[in-house]
């Protein structure tokens, strides 16, 4: 998640404002070896609460024309995970 926040880029179309105009939530994005991270951040209206969500496409597949991303079913290949262990 730190990773995301540090080397990723919010992205600029994810940014949802209160009516007073300050930050409600935001996303970094990242693509790092073909997979796509994100980290939601919805900020409290205080300033000081905030929710961190983190999200990935890593088990998702192409489907088709290669163009379009979906869930794996039991007849398709599934991406290769890393396997090595956290330490």
């Amino acid at each position: 998640m730190g990773e995301v926040i540090r080397n990723g880029k919010i992205d600029p179309n994810s940014v949802k404002l209160y009516d007073d105009g300050s930050v409600q939530s935001y996303v970094y994005n990242l693509n790092k070896d073909g997979v796509n991270f994100g980290v939601v951040v919805e900020e409290g209206k205080d300033g000081k609460k905030k929710t961190i969500s983190m999200f990935s496409d890593r088990n998702f597949i192409k489907k088709g024309d290669g163009t379009t991303l979906g869930q794996p079913s039991p007849t398709d290949t599934i991406i290769p995970q890393n396997t090595e262990k956290c330490s």
